[in-house]
């Protein structure tokens, strides 16, 4: 290649060629995805009574009505809304993340600003076909966003759990917390047939 064309074959591949590059991984706000199922435990004489898929409200985190405790707001994410009239001793929701080419999953969780006054102290899990992928810290009413990063890429069922911890530590209605920045990456060369729509 001569001297002359040169610097314009160099312009041409970090315009056009270097980018594409990229092109591939795509990014899935987890609010897009419809989770298979959404359900609570009640706890009575240190058991669980059963499964009520009543009790349990998934919303979309909105950006401009929703803040954290410490009065942040986020441009996506999940909020998770106990209206059981039973106290709640956990709630688990799952996701079909199947076919789908997913690699990352990342996201923080944060307690609601409505709940600054809730004493309930809890736990969140990730579990991937039933192995545990990540447990957070105990959290409080009064406790800063805790960041996660987890590899999702051979998970099929992925499932969110939140449990009280200890005997009286349960969930109560109107408790909420969320899970904000939530984000699935995925390759495209990876999923195909996989409805494009839900990239951002």
């Amino acid at each position: 290649m001569s001297r002359r064309f040169f610097p314009l074959f160099l312009v041409f591949s970090v315009i056009f060629l270097w980018p594409a590059s990229f092109a591939a991984a795509k990014e899935i706000f987890l609010e897009r995805l419809e989770p298979l199922d959404a359900r609570v435990y009640e706890m009575m004489k240190d058991a669980d009574s059963g499964a009520d898929r009543e009790g349990l409200v998934v919303t979309p985190w909105q950006q401009m009505g929703d803040r954290d405790a410490g009065e942040k707001r986020y441009k996506s994410g999940l909020k998770f809304t106990i209206v059981s009239s039973w106290s709640v001793a956990r709630l688990a929701v799952d996701y079909n993340l199947e076919g789908g080419g997913y690699q990352t999953f990342t996201g923080k969780i944060v307690p609601h600003e409505s709940a600054r006054n809730s004493r309930t102290t809890y736990t969140v899990r990730i579990v991937g076909d039933g192995k545990v992928l990540y447990i957070s810290n105990m959290i409080t009413s009064r406790t800063p966003p805790q960041p996660f990063s987890l590899d999702v890429s051979s998970v099929k069922k992925m499932v969110i759990e939140a449990r009280g911890n200890g005997n009286d530590n349960r969930f109560y209605t109107n408790s909420y917390f969320g899970i904000v920045d939530a984000v699935l990456t995925r390759n495209d060369d990876d999923c195909a047939g996989v409805d494009s729509s839900l990239a951002k």
